[in-house]
């Protein structure tokens, strides 16, 4: 890998992260309205329990603290690399080990965020057929 690629391939990465976390960001703030609404109606308070809303905020939380060191750990590998090139003009290995080490991280967290998300994916439709489950039971 040359110098140019240390400071590059890190931005590249940093435009999909941040798509994952503004998607991530928007589905916490939803889980957050939903706490307010389901504290308020009693009729919310049969489809979504507290308990089940805490939940997944906690796992949005989760995703969205590795997403955020994602974007850090690919930001300061860029930012290494572009100082690296254009003050020291030179190849040093120690350099580029840590600017792939700070890549490898946020790749590590974004690979993190994504199983977070995918739990988080899981629990939400448990309780969602969970809740269609009680739903038809009161009918009957």
């Amino acid at each position: 890998m040359n110098a140019f690629n240390t400071w590059i391939l890190p931005f590249t990465f940093i435009p999909g992260v941040a798509m994952l976390v503004l998607s991530t960001s928007n589905r916490y703030f939803h889980i957050k309205g939903l706490i307010r609404e389901t504290m308020l109606e009693e009729k919310k308070k049969e489809l979504w329990s507290y308990e089940d809303l805490m939940e997944r905020v906690r796992l949005f939380h989760h995703a969205l603290v590795a997403e955020y060191i994602a974007v850090g750990s690919f930001s300061l590998s860029a930012l290494m690399g572009n100082i690296h090139q254009n003050w020291f003009n030179s190849n040093s290995p120690i350099c580029m080990i840590l600017s792939n080490g700070f890549i490898l991280i946020g790749v590590i967290c974004v690979v993190f965020a994504s199983g977070i998300l995918i739990q988080e994916a899981t629990v939400s439709l448990r309780h969602i057929e969970d809740g269609n489950k009680n739903s038809s039971k009161q009918k009957i």
